[in-house]
């Protein structure tokens, strides 16, 4: 069984004087769910799209399942589930004719056909609403069914653009939790301005700006390596002890990075450390610490994925 089910080399799209997306790559495997993070213009719907076999590549290419982008599009689109950004469907239809008709599309007939659309308007729970014509449907709902096309044949791979755009907080939920039940068998691109998102069903994750890959690896090892590194927060409500807590820094010196403090609205004096080393310096201080005062506050803050986002794609200027 093959387990890189995507592998992007060096792919690139120019359209006239723009470079919509410069020579990135990247590798998606079974079971795994890739954040594609971006700003607004930075080039991930192009190379879903591209990925997708809807776009064709200026240069690079990619291999889905082992098919080759350029060159093997029908067997690439036979194994992929795409929900495009901003899904196009009729709206003189029902959700249920629609999704028959994506089902004889992809070549399913009889009991076979009428098993996989039942199966896909339950896992994306549109059951309530398939009789009813697509322009009288929420963007929520319609957004789902869009999903449901995606899954409806068992793709190997996911490409999703924004697939909770529009959703309520329950549907965001439930649909945060199907994709992390269905990527145990799957490869999962997920597009998405919802950094909240890749905290909740991602362990992978690329930020792409102005058509470059800016930072990509497990969402952990993108926390660890970033500048920032991790926080560990400590705050004493006792200013008599600060003297002994400086003791205390200074035992660590050569792993703490950078140490500020703040007084809190609650009249607490706050240390912030930041460590190249966090969960070594937690480890090792939190003992003396707590021996110095059971009552001080301590814990290990991880930098947000906004402050990371922000950081790569922020430029000086702005």
């Amino acid at each position: 069984m093959l387990d890189k089910l995507v592998d992007v080399l060096n792919l690139t799209k120019v359209f006239g004087a723009i470079t919509a997306v410069d020579d990135i790559s990247f590798q998606v495997n079974r079971g795994d769910v890739l954040g594609f993070l971006g700003p607004n213009g930075a080039g991930k719907s192009t190379t879903m799209k591209m990925l997708s076999c809807f776009l064709y590549p200026t240069d690079g290419t990619a291999e889905i399942c082992g098919y080759d982008i350029k060159e093997q599009s029908i067997d690439v689109k036979r194994n992929i589930g795409f929900l495009a950004e901003g899904f196009p469907i009729y709206g003189d239809v029902t959700p249920l004719d629609f999704l028959n008709y994506i089902a004889e599309i992809r070549g399913f007939k009889g009991k076979e056909k009428n098993k996989k659309v039942d199966n896909a308007i339950e896992l994306a729970a549109i059951g309530d609403v398939v009789n009813q014509q697509v322009d009288t449907l929420s963007k929520g709902y319609k957004r789902r069914v869009g999903f449901a096309q995606s899954i409806l044949h068992d793709p190997e791979v996911l490409f999703l653009d924004e697939p909770t755009d529009g959703l309520d907080p329950n549907q965001k939920f439930y649909m945060r939790k199907l994709i992390r039940e269905m990527s145990a068998n799957k490869a999962i691109v997920v597009s998405t301005h919802i950094l909240g998102e890749v905290d909740s069903i991602c362990n992978k994750m690329a930020i792409i700006d102005k058509g470059k890959i800016k930072v990509q690896g497990l969402v952990s090892e993108v926390r660890a390596n970033h500048l920032d590194g991790k926080n560990i927060i400590i705050a004493l409500a006792d200013e008599k002890k600060e003297a002994g807590l400086k003791k205390i820094f200074a035992e660590f010196e050569g792993l703490i990075k950078h140490k500020e403090k703040a007084l809190s609205a609650e009249g607490k004096v706050v240390y912030t450390l930041l460590s190249d080393k966090a969960e070594n310096l937690f480890r090792d201080i939190q003992p003396k610490i707590y021996e110095l005062d059971n009552n001080i506050d301590i814990c290990l803050d991880r930098v947000s994925l906004d402050k990371i986002f922000r950081d790569i794609t922020v430029s000086e200027e702005a």
